[in-house]
């Protein structure tokens, strides 16, 4: 290694836009790799650079192709200089290697071309991923040092302004998945709205309450799921989401994901045909997230299907794999997007007519949930008008231990009457929740803040407490450490009934002492199956 002794101004312009990862240990000098096989034109082109004027250079070399790019992963340099013709690796060759971790090669690649090359192989390894190229029969120190400045600005330039354009498509999606978040939460709040005039108006009329209270409760699992589907794909990105996995039968899964769709799909008068295997499937799988991930293909599929269209769910087995389709022929996919279906916020532009445009993130969460239990999603449309079809493949389990017949229970009323404090700030829904407990046979009390809770269970002593976390006075963490630091409040069963479901939450109420974390909206099924369990305490 040889180098000049006077830095020019230039290479400070280099040094400007250059990362700090892409310069080498020494910041006083650039790193180039030279790829050569030629040990006369190696040595050439390594004297030119040592003649530079406009930087001081470290210089390291390769004879083969297979050599350069080892060096090239191994030091990233601030750039390299290749051959187009090498022994075992041709110069298209070398930038695919270089690109097979990223989209780009992640530095300049000036390419030599031969004498009667006239630049055709040297615009070829452009468009392949080369910044510049210069004919051997041109190379003296000065156009190889021109080249190697100009080939660094310009590919630091050309990232800053890919990285701009990132950021702005980024900002993009966001604010269209914030004005579509407002749209989808909306849309169920103006018949839940209505729904409690029509209650107000007709306070006898029989069939009028039935209709209202089905259409509201509809709504609001609406809101719910919209609300889950985003807490889903937070936990996943942050590796919080666990599974608990069982055997269960995969025609139960489907039967599940229909049900909690039906009222959709109903509801636009479209067909649902599904044909299931004569014998059972197992699976080791999350009943509940396997479900979550049928229910939302078919969601998908009702919303992008016409009214009066139709939806097949097939599931057919292939040796040790299962593998399940939900195809419909609705508006279909144009095939130049297909690849972006799975994005994160992705959004599809549909005509204004035919849009029913979701968050964006349904088929994003089918797809991590799938990949969760070993399988793999995929789509496939002929373009737009021609339907689409979404296949999953899941290992089949082949030893059958215990398997589950039905995780999915329906209400139980507990027929044990329970002594229960409800406490929540949100009087309509401390209210509401003590209504439902009450009318299945609980005594109930409902206070609305910490310290009347405290007092409240040192005089009842109720079997459970389903207690809020964000109370005035005093917060649900403490409301919770103080009964449990007497004597009466050890063994009471205190369940915590919250916004806040992630994971720290969890923890904390966990180390606070509560018994269970349950997150609002509260199914009443699943407070109600719960609470069965329990046992009320003897008289004192």
């Amino acid at each position: 290694m040889t180098e000049t002794p006077h830095p020019s101004g230039t290479i400070e312009r280099i040094r400007a836009v250059s990362s700090d990862e892409n310069l080498s240990d020494d910041t006083q000098k650039l790193s180039i790799v030279i790829i050569e096989d030629n040990p006369d034109d190696r040595s050439l082109i390594r004297r030119h650079l040592i003649q530079s004027v406009d930087f001081r250079c470290t210089i390291f070399d390769a004879d083969t192709g297979a050599r350069g790019v080892h060096l090239c992963r191994e030091i990233r340099p601030d750039c390299a200089i290749l051959d187009m013709h090498l022994p075992d690796l041709d110069g298209l060759g070398v930038l695919q290697q270089l690109k097979d971790c990223e989209s780009e090669v992640s530095f300049p690649v000036i390419v030599l071309t031969g004498i009667a090359d006239r630049g055709t192989n040297g615009r070829t390894a452009i468009f392949h991923g080369a910044q510049d190229y210069l004919s051997k029969d041109w190379i003296t120190a000065e156009s190889l040092s021109r080249t190697v400045v100009n080939s660094i600005e310009r590919f630091h330039l050309m990232r800053a302004k890919r990285a701009e354009q990132v950021l702005k498509l980024a900002d993009r999606r966001k604010n269209e998945f914030l004005a579509t978040l407002a749209h989808e939460l909306r849309n169920p709040l103006a018949p839940i709205r209505n729904g409690l005039e029509l209650l107000r108006l007709a306070p006898a009329d029989q069939e009028t309450i039935s209709q209202t209270r089905d259409m509201m409760e509809r709504q609001l699992n609406q809101m719910v799921r919209l609300v889950d589907d985003l807490l889903d794909i937070s936990r996943i990105s942050t590796d919080k989401l666990d599974l608990r996995k069982a055997t269960v039968d995969l025609s139960l899964i489907i039967r599940q994901a229909a049900e909690s769709t039906k009222p959709m799909i109903d509801a636009a008068n479209q067909n649902l045909a599904i044909e299931l295997p004569v014998e059972p499937i197992y699976l080791d799988a999350d009943f509940a997230r396997l479900a979550q991930v049928f229910a939302n293909l078919l969601t998908n599929a009702s919303k992008f299907t016409h009214a009066n269209g139709h939806i097949w769910l097939t599931v057919k087995r292939d040796d040790e794999i299962v593998i399940t389709s939900v195809k419909d022929d609705g508006i279909g996919i144009p095939v130049e997007h297909q690849g972006q279906v799975f994005d994160m916020f992705s959004q599809i532009d549909q005509p204004v007519e035919q849009s029913q445009k979701g968050l964006g993130i349904g088929l994003s969460l089918v797809r991590r949930l799938v990949e969760m239990h070993a399988g793999v999603v995929d789509v496939r449309s002929d373009g737009l008008g021609q339907g689409s079809e979404f296949t999953v493949r899941l290992p089949i389990l082949e030893e059958i231990v215990n398997p589950t017949l039905n995780p999915i229970k329906s209400q139980i009323a507990n027929k044990n009457c329970l002594r229960i404090l409800v406490v929540d700030d949100n009087r309509d829904a401390a209210k509401s929740l003590s209504m439902v407990l009450k009318l299945t046979g609980h005594d109930v009390e409902t206070v609305y803040d910490g310290r009347e809770a405290i007092d409240a269970a040192s005089t009842l002593k109720p079997d459970v407490v389903l207690l809020d976390i964000g109370l005035p006075e005093v917060n649900g963490y403490e409301v919770c450490r103080q009964i449990r630091g007497e004597e009466w409040g050890r063994r009471m069963k205190i369940i915590a009934v919250t916004g806040w479901g992630q994971e720290e939450d969890r923890l904390k109420t966990k180390d606070a002492g509560f018994f269970r974390h349950l997150v609002k909206p509260v199914e009443p099924a699943a407070l109600l199956e719960l609470l069965a369990e329990l046992k009320p305490s003897p008289p004192s």
